[in-house]
């Protein structure tokens, strides 16, 4: 940012989850540098579900909306619409929060712009690295039918190509484990692990408010699943292995908290089944179906012992994972790719077999008779939260990626 020109241009296809807090920190960042910020998207930011985080902006943003349709129909048209626009206004930078899902149209920009993606310096961020777990941690048929040999070959393709791009600064990784390999396997420095910053209202809980005044023993115990409940996120798994603990064990005090947007149809036929309802009927599920601010997860997040993270087949990091830990929250998740690596790595927690609902019980059932033994604990002493608030604190996160 030491250019004289003014202009940003941020690139965001996709504006939902973690990108928003994303975003939002690269506005504030660069709208109190003095710089003036165009914004491209396919959805309708200031009517999305999260207008409360969007409308503080409106009057900072120059928002550039292309519709969505067109990226479903036509997603090269879409690209070529958002390139033609980066190449008019010629900005300072150019920052794509997304990189994943644009392979194709980068390889078409390339041969169609004389070998270079972008006529102007940028920046962009990789959220799965299928290729650094496509070998040892896939353990189902979802990776042949997704992810076929050709699709990796494309993709190695294309990460040359981009790599080869002088214009290009960085390519940051949420997961540390695939940076090293991306960079040794393209013989780069260019890949960079970039840490899943925090939002600062995580940190400034001493640890009588972390226990709610009650030492971690609440009573019922609670599991929350928080986010945007796609199919990937495996709540539904989740959500049958409580129903089925507490029809077979009417004593447990047991409760489950779905707090977040639910996105798939899926769970959706469960909370309608009869089973369900008489679960939730029993305050043994709470739902919370709506777009929630960090203020209002952080509620959710300190009322809760537990957080679970069922996710299935899903490459990269997840940020409510390290914030968790920084809460100080027991942690169980699916023991693939990096959510398995890094809770066995920072003793975090529990991981069951992913996409099993057998062992998802089984490890519930751990959990909870530890809690009921007094022996439950927290999270072990070898999570280093000081070295964690450090690295993730946001004015790295957008200081690496300005």
């Amino acid at each position: 940012m030491r250019n004289e020109k003014k202009e940003i241009i941020i690139f965001d296809y996709k504006v939902e989850g973690h990108h928003t807090y994303y975003n939002s920190l690269l506005f504030d960042k660069i709208i109190s540098s003095g710089y003036r910020v165009t914004f491209l998207t396919s959805m309708d930011i200031i009517n999305y579900h999260s207008y409360k985080v969007w409308v503080k902006y409106k009057n900072d943003l120059n928002i550039i909306f292309i519709n969505k349709s067109t990226f479903k129909r036509y997603p090269f048209v879409y690209f070529l619409k958002a390139w033609n626009i980066i190449n008019k206004n010629h900005p300072n930078h150019l920052i794509i929060p997304m990189l994943d899902g644009l392979f194709m149209n980068i390889l078409l920009i390339f041969i169609i712009n004389g070998g270079k993606c972008f006529n102007i310096k940028w920046t962009t961020l990789y959220f799965r690295p299928i290729m650094h777990y496509s070998n040892a941690d896939i353990k189902s048929d979802y990776y042949y039918k997704r992810a076929t040999k050709i699709k990796l070959f494309f993709k190695k393709l294309v990460f040359r190509i981009i790599i080869s791009d002088n214009n290009l600064n960085t390519v940051f990784m949420l997961d540390e484990f695939a940076t090293g390999y991306f960079n040794s396997y393209f013989n780069t420095n260019k890949f960079k692990h970039l840490p899943d910053p925090v939002p600062d209202i995580y940190y400034n809980n001493n640890d009588k408010k972390l226990d709610d005044g009650q030492g971690g023993h609440k009573i019922p115990f609670k599991i929350i699943a928080y986010g945007w409940h796609t199919v990937r996120k495996g709540t539904n798994l989740l959500l049958n292995s409580i129903i089925d603990i507490l029809q077979e064990n009417k004593d447990f005090k047991l409760q489950l908290l779905i707090v977040g947007p639910i996105m798939d149809s899926n769970i959706l036929n469960t909370l309608r089944s009869k089973r369900a309802k008489q679960v939730q009927e029993n305050s043994g599920l709470i739902l919370v179906n709506k777009f929630i601010t960090h203020a209002e997860s952080l509620k959710y997040l300190l009322s809760s012992d537990c957080i679970c993270l069922p996710y299935i087949n899903h490459i990269g990091s997840v940020s409510i994972l390290i914030q968790g830990l920084v809460l100080k929250k027991l942690i169980i998740a699916s023991d693939q790719n990096w959510l398995g690596h890094y809770i066995k790595s920072h003793s975090a927690g529990y991981t069951f077999e992913h996409n099993n609902i057998n062992s998802l019980r089984k490890t519930i059932m751990t959990v909870y008779g530890l809690k009921r033994k007094n022996q439950y604990l927290s999270i072990k002493n070898n999570f280093d939260m000081e070295y964690y608030r450090e690295k993730n604190f946001k004015n790295i996160f957008t200081g690496n990626i300005l």
